[in-house]
């Protein structure tokens, strides 16, 4: 099936502006199903691979349904660390930077205290969070969920051991809210979570595409929580690798790789 451009989308200027500027000409299988139906105000519920333009497909519309006027949070996506919140928020920037007056931050457990108090009380339209912090966030004085359109949980199934903070999220909210759920992988945890948080749904689900034409040789390690950095050069040695491309997902880790190879 040939790809829809981005442009049929029919997009405000200023964020196909941002598009535009970020490269993106085509829309992805995971584009082209959602969009239509995050903007028809569906509830979705995605599995998709990674890599497969999952932040486009909610980033757009969570800017598109953002009144200007209104300086209050509209858009609560929770991510399961700071690595995928940060790259979420800066795509999300990234597509929306052409908009006068459109504010978008994270908020982790990693920035001090009274930043992230400041960046709750500043009711950035588009707030990307962090399970540790969700009920700080919730439940403080300067949030309110009320104008909140559009909940979206960003690699769903790492969030499943966070379901009783989700569903209590869920609790809090009313009947006019919309949840967008994307995760890579269906598990039956997954599933209980998705069933917890809405009833009335649509599935999508992408399968990978193979090219076996052109496959060369792949090696997964699966790694702890901050043992890339000393397993990087590692890696390299082990394979002999004195030429290659190192892809990553934020310009900070991408900073943070270089000053690794550079040390090494």
């Amino acid at each position: 099936m040939s790809k829809k451009p981005l442009r049929e989308f029919d997009f405000a200027s200023d964020i196909q502006a941002g598009i535009d500027e970020l490269g993106y000409e085509l829309a992805t299988s995971v584009q082209s199903e959602c969009i239509p139906l995050l903007r028809e105000g569906s509830d979705i519920a995605v599995i998709s691979p990674r890599g497969s333009g999952q932040t486009v497909a909610y980033g757009v519309v969570a800017i598109e349904r953002v009144d200007l006027e209104n300086d209050v949070t509209q858009c609560l996506i929770v991510c399961p660390d700071r690595e995928r919140a940060l790259s979420s928020m800066e795509e999300i920037y990234r597509i929306g930077q052409q908009i006068e007056n459109l504010t978008v931050g994270a908020i982790h457990m990693g920035a001090d205290p009274d930043r992230r108090a400041q960046l709750v009380a500043s009711g950035r339209h588009i707030l990307v969070v962090t399970p540790d912090v969700l009920d700080e966030v919730v439940e403080s004085d300067d949030f309110d969920l009320d104008p909140v359109q559009l909940i979206v949980l960003v690699d769903a199934d790492h969030l499943t051991d966070n379901a009783p903070k989700l569903e209590a999220l869920v609790d809090e909210t009313g009947s006019d809210k919309h949840f967008a759920i994307f995760a890579y992988k269906k598990t039956g945890a997954l599933q209980e979570l998705i069933d917890q948080i809405t009833q009335d749904y649509m599935e999508v689900t992408i399968e990978p595409v193979i090219d076996t034409k052109n496959a060369s040789g792949e090696l997964l390690y699966e790694l702890g929580r901050g043992k890339k950095s000393d397993a990087l050069p590692r890696i390299l040695d082990a394979q002999r690798a004195h030429t290659g491309v190192l892809s990553c997902n934020t310009t900070r880790t991408a900073n943070e790789a270089a000053d690794i190879l550079e040390r090494n």
